[in-house]
């Protein structure tokens, strides 16, 4: 409630209001407070934000008290005014206010009340603060891009899509732009199952869903990850902020809302043009108590802590995630600077991971971070959840992380800066005399992949090997192990037949025969449509990893 200092949340069910008052005026918002209770209840869930306020005449003197109509529900509702000047009003209320205190204190009084009246100043405060960042984040305007080449993932698609609605209820006015290949278009009942999905936003905090989806040319292959550039660049002007993910990335509301809160901090420091805010993937191991959140393209010492304009941050040394996000300021400058929208003419297997951020995180002047103080909003889930147990054997726990990182800012808050890295434009991986061993020379000569890193001493010469984690290993293997299994089983069901398990055949006629098309999941060129166990077994197993 305006000057009231009194904080409702008046589009509850049933409003709730409590006073944070600051100090020396505990009554008079305790009036105001009791009014603002009585007009929710009398104007209702709807209209009830304009049912107290105050008005000033031109000599200054608020009016006094009056009802009025609530045009919303027709009901009548109570409007808050006071009839004495500013100034009067306030030396009076506060020369009343210091003798009924006196009088308490004569008596006995409670001066914990005082104590509490204080620190609800500062509950004031920042109920002001978290107002003003929520006016700011309101109703932005997100053009999130999603590449699903071969649709192989239309389940994890499907959850990134209710996420996007969950942002437009949230009060984002989100454009979906969803690229896929033109051999193997969606289906009228995966598109009807689009608009399901849609129309579960009801936009009530002003957002809206749209969802285009364009069709590319299949020949494109690996390059129809970079398609989504040229679109965002011709869209740069009309867009707030700008999100490009994978089709298996769990992208929510709070990942995009932390980081448009945190860059426009990181846009003021004094070396803020020298990073960029990003996410990183973690996976799940399982279900259950016994389950974990898991990340894996790093290890734990391949995270590095720096200091930026007072606040902690962490690098990596593997910055992939499948995904990227910016605003339209960043955008602007990074293309200034390194042409980010433009299409590169690449056409190999790394074309994805570029496409993915690998350019703007490594290739533009700038080095990722994520605030340690807010870690978790800067994860994202990579829903397939095999990449743990199948491409490194050095992955680390979320919590034995968050613990590593809660270490270091409890240390860093206490004055100990000892663990902070240089530059990254000084050391490109923010530790003195310390450089990577590339991943081929890890692999051949110690046997070391994914986020088993390897250093080596610039000046020495010496070598530090980091070590697998055992316990995730161990887990790993038990899923490699179900993994054979399934493989095994599959081949005795084709040697006995190759119908046992096939599932049923939905609205196969209105997808046309691929042929010859290209595919991620042909590896057959010029012999046709695969079968469905040739399908299976391929996309399973053997199809090339990175």
């Amino acid at each position: 409630v305006p000057q009231s200092g009194c904080v409702c949340l008046a589009a509850a069910p049933r409003p709730r209001c409590r006073i944070a008052a600051p100090m020396g005026r505990p009554r008079r918002a305790a009036t105001l407070c009791v009014a603002a209770v009585v007009a929710s209840l009398v104007g209702g869930r709807e209209g009830t934000a304009a049912l107290v306020e105050r008005t000033t005449n031109a000599s200054g003197v608020l009016l006094g008290i009056a009802t009025k109509k609530n045009t919303t529900n027709n009901v009548p509702s109570l409007v808050v005014r006071r009839s004495l000047p500013r100034d009067e009003e306030d030396g009076t209320l506060r020369r009343r206010e210091e003798e009924e205190e006196e009088e308490e204190e004569e008596h006995g009084g409670r001066p914990q009340d005082r104590r509490a009246l204080r620190a609800s100043s500062w509950s004031s405060a920042l109920e002001k603060a978290h107002h003003h960042e929520k006016q700011k984040t309101k109703n932005l305007r997100l053009l999130y891009c999603v590449c699903a080449f071969d649709r192989k993932q239309h389940v994890h698609l499907l959850q990134m899509l209710l996420s996007a609605a969950s942002m437009c209820e949230g009060g984002l006015i989100v454009q979906v732009l969803l690229y896929t290949a033109d051999s193997n278009p969606y289906t009228a009942a995966q598109e009807a199952e689009f608009q399901h999905v849609a129309s579960t936003c009801t936009g009530l905090q002003g957002g809206s869903f749209a969802l285009d989806i364009i069709a590319k040319p299949a020949s494109l292959r690996l390059e129809m990850t970079m398609q989504h550039r040229s679109d965002v660049r011709e869209r740069l002007d009309d867009f707030d902020v700008f999100v490009y993910a994978e089709d298996d990335v769990h992208v929510e509301l709070r990942h995009v809302l932390a980081y448009v809160r945190h860059s426009r901090r990181l846009a003021a420091a004094p070396d803020g043009d020298k990073y960029m805010l990003g996410w990183q993937r973690f996976e799940k191991t399982g279900i259950g108590l016994g389950a974990h959140q898991v990340m894996w393209e790093n290890g734990v010492d391949s995270w590095h802590a720096v200091e930026i304009d007072g606040e902690l941050y962490v690098t990596m040394v593997n910055p992939h995630a499948g995904a990227w996000i910016a605003t339209r300021e960043e955008l602007q400058t990074l293309e200034r600077q390194c042409h980010i929208l433009r299409i590169p003419k690449t056409a190999n297997s790394f074309t994805r991971v570029r496409a993915a951020g690998w350019n703007m995180y490594l290739n533009c002047g700038r080095r990722k971070i994520l605030p340690v103080a807010d870690f978790v909003a800067f994860i994202v889930h990579h829903l397939p959840d095999k990449n743990w147990w199948q491409r490194s054997e050095c992955a680390v726990t979320v919590p034995e992380l968050l613990a590593h990182l809660t270490d270091w800012l409890e240390r860093f808050r206490a004055g100990d800066k000892s663990f902070l890295c240089g530059d990254w434009w000084g050391d490109a991986f923010c530790r003195d005399e310390m450089q990577v061993v590339p991943a081929g020379e890890r692999k051949r000569r110690f046997g070391a992949k994914g986020s088993c890193t390897v250093w080596r001493n610039r000046t020495s010469g010496a070598e530090t090997v980091v070590a697998p984690n055992d316990r995730l290993r161990a887990e790993g293997e038990v899923m490699k192990a179900r993994e054979t299994a399934g493989r095994a089983e599959l081949k005795r069901q084709r040697a006995a037949g190759g119908g046992a398990g096939r599932p049923p055949q939905v609205n196969q006629a209105a997808s046309p025969p691929r042929g010859d098309a290209p595919s991620f999941d042909d590896a057959r060129p010029g012999r046709g449509a695969p079968s469905w166990q040739e399908r299976q077994q391929y996309s399973r197993y053997d199809r090339p990893r990175g």
